[in-house]
């Protein structure tokens, strides 16, 4: 007897779908900017918002902006060699909505002077050298993103920041789909469900880092690789190989995703070869042509020909204007393809060398149900399956993870470019492993021990999202600042508001680990940076000093040396294992503070004796 019919299973299964991608979205899009930002963050907030800022008087200038501008710009833009690359005029189509909104309401333009707005942020990149390419912060895609998304809003924030990576991870759910043909029925549920609470992949989801764009654009692309493979259309082709080849201006491992590529489609031929024992292997590759262009080659070259050149001439046109910054800065583009050789020469001496067991110890941690999946995928796709699809998306997981693993260079957060291949593998495997017996017990026996480990792994999802973003013990934080580090910052801007200076007051950063302090810092005019006392470089008169607590007795030493008796100490802030900061003040600055009730400002530490005493008095 039968509970449901066909069209009710049907209508359950889609609702399964939308609450697995509902939790998944919820997951990444909540508690976005809760986290205090991380070093490789700061960097990249700081970079972005230079970039924003200084492109702002740039308004000034639109509102001479004619039809008769528009014309010569369309005719005669920069020189030859920039009009040979790029079309100011539609390089982007989003207008900044800032400059738009300001244009309306002075009616100085039409609409049809939208279309040239790219003009000028390209000619700002150019004349005012806004952004230069440097390997140390690998490709310029992630900071020319943010700086769109701040000029779409307007502003800048940290939210802001971490929004273009939260939409990637929540894209990266619908990517899926395109695996759905290898991944059947159930294996697809189980495989959404995987990559919407993945501990590592939820994580990291919303960390303005160059992971989230490459793996997910990544896993895009091996999607409609596979995709235009099967249904033989040479522009969906296109469109994978333009997107795998936009990886190399995210970062350097883009030669490790398409090496992975590469190898694991030699290593599906060879199994294939193998299993099917063919009479010599020139017979093997004849058959397979046959079967891939069905023998009208003159019908399949031509096609696939056109598509295949405009691929690398697109590819080409993005890594020559955006590693160019636009034509600007034209030692970038050899900079770039010589990039990788730096991060050969500097990883090993980076301080980030891990075993091999690294990564894996990770997953066992923190996706054990999701890794104990995968790899008894594995084994069965490859010893039991023909099908060269499931069997190449296996080895593109085992490759990545492997290549990754051997790679001296290890950070946890690298864990999420081969996280999403996993979960596919281990849907491929789930769906054959639910099919293989067609007994309502076994079926509703494995369907519930799927459901307790993803109900286990969401309750561990949650508590390090959530709870232990910044616990030490929590091995996927690795350098994360503590969210101690905001009592810090809130100190400073009671102290400005205290200061008759206000945000004009001098702050000496002393401290050599200073970051992410500077972008939280972007309304102080008067900040530097000294990389420590040594050097007795350090403006010891300034109102407020910020040191590292290791070198707080040289400081005082120079102090003693400067005939400086005025400054005290406000109160220690832990910023991140092993690195704590000092807060110095003049007593003058400490009285209004106090007198002037700006403390109210700041959650003051009652244990804090100096605060104390005077709150006392």
């Amino acid at each position: 007897m039968r509970f449901f019919s066909d069209k009710s299973i049907k209508y359950l299964y889609i609702i399964l779908i939308i609450v697995i991608l509902t939790v998944g979205v919820l997951f990444r899009i909540t508690d976005v900017d809760k986290r205090v930002l991380f070093t490789d963050e700061a960097v990249h907030y700081n970079f972005i918002h230079d970039l924003w800022a200084s492109q702002k008087y740039e308004k000034k200038e639109l509102i001479k902006f004619s039809y008769l501008d528009a014309i010569n710009v369309s005719l005669n833009i920069y020189d030859s060699f920039k009009s040979s690359i790029l079309n100011e005029a539609s390089v982007w189509s989003v207008t900044p909505f800032k400059y738009r909104n300001y244009i309306t309401q002075t009616g100085a333009m039409s609409s049809l002077n939208d279309v040239f707005q790219p003009y000028y942020y390209i000619k700002h990149l150019i004349k005012n050298e806004a952004y230069k390419y440097d390997p140390v912060y690998h490709g310029p895609f992630l900071y020319y993103i943010g700086d769109i998304v701040f000029n779409v809003a307007g502003e800048h924030s940290l939210y802001l920041l971490r929004l273009p990576m939260v939409l990637s991870s929540v894209f990266a759910l619908f990517y899926i789909f395109l695996f759905r043909r290898y991944l059947g029925k159930y294996g697809f549920v189980v495989a959404l469900a995987l990559v919407a609470i993945s501990p590592g992949l939820v994580y990291y989801s919303n960390l303005a880092n160059y992971e989230n764009y490459i793996s997910t654009l990544n896993v895009l692309g091996v999607g409609l690789l596979l995709l235009g493979i099967h249904k033989r259309n040479p522009w969906i082709l296109f469109l994978s190989g333009v997107i795998l080849l936009l990886l190399m201006t995210i970062k350097e491992t883009a030669l490790i995703a398409w090496f992975s590529i590469v190898v694991s489609a030699l290593l599906m031929h060879i199994l294939l070869y193998i299993k099917q024992r063919p009479s010599n292997i020139l017979r093997y590759f004849e058959d397979l042509t046959i079967k891939l262009f069905k023998g009208d080659y003159n019908s399949v070259i031509l096609p696939y020909l056109l598509p295949a050149i405009l691929t690398f001439i697109t590819g080409g046109i993005i890594f020559v204007a955006l590693y160019s910054s636009f034509g600007g800065h034209i030692s970038g583009i050899s900079d770039g393809l010589t990039s990788w050789m730096y991060w050969r020469n500097t990883g090993a001496s980076s301080g980030h060398v891990k075993p091999f067991k690294y990564y894996t110890e990770l997953f066992f941690t923190y996706d054990f149900f999701l890794t104990f999946l995968f790899l008894s995928a594995s084994l069965i796709i490859l010893f039991s399956s023909r099908d060269r699809y499931k069997i190449f998306i296996t080895f593109w997981a085992i490759t990545l993870w492997l290549v990754y693993s051997l790679v001296p260079y290890k950070t946890p957060w690298l864990i999420i470019n081969f996280l999403i291949p996993f979960a596919i593998v281990a849907g491929i495997g789930w769906d054959i492993l639910f099919t293989i017996y067609n007994q309502k017990l076994y079926r509703v026996i494995v369907s519930f021990v799927i459901v307790i480990m993803l109900i286990n792994t969401s309750i561990t999802t949650f508590d390090v999202k959530c709870f232990r973003y910044d616990d030490p013990d929590n091995l996927l934080t690795y350098v994360h600042t503590y969210r101690e580090f905001e009592e810090e910052v809130k100190a400073l801007y009671a102290l400005v508001k205290a200061s008759p200076d206000g945000y004009d007051t001098e702050v000496s950063v002393a401290a050599p680990e200073y970051w992410p302090l500077p972008a939280y810092l972007f309304d102080f005019k008067k900040v530097g940076y000294f990389g420590g006392v040594k050097g007795r470089d350090l403006n010891i008169n300034a109102p407020i000093i910020i040191n590292d607590t290791r070198d707080n007795p040289e400081l005082i030493e120079y102090m003693l040396e400067s005939d400086i008796n005025d400054i005290v100490k406000l109160r220690d802030f832990q910023q991140r294992p092993g690195v704590i900061h000092t807060i110095f003040i003049k007593k003058s600055l400490l009285k209004t503070f106090i007198s002037g009730k700006y403390h109210e400002l700041w959650l003051y530490d009652r244990s804090n004796s100096l605060l104390r005493k005077s709150f006392d008095s």
